[in-house]
């Protein structure tokens, strides 16, 4: 089973992450920025296992496994 697909992003990614699809499982996962104490919601993953969230309150991403 695939859980990403290419599609036009307005944020650009970190490199090599791949894009979550917007209705797809991992969409709906959410984890906390500790920086900016928001959930954000999962944007990518990478080839290594991580997942990619997208913190708009900072502007940035970070990943966790």
């Amino acid at each position: 089973m695939s859980t990403s697909i290419v599609q036009d992003l307005t944020v650009t990614l970190p490199p090599g992450a791949v894009p979550v699809r917007a209705n797809g499982l991992l969409a709906g996962v959410r984890r906390p920025c500790r920086e900016h104490e928001r959930d954000c919601p999962c944007v990518a993953r990478t080839g290594d296992g991580r997942l990619v969230f997208r913190c708009d309150a900072g502007g940035h991403h970070f990943s966790v496994r």
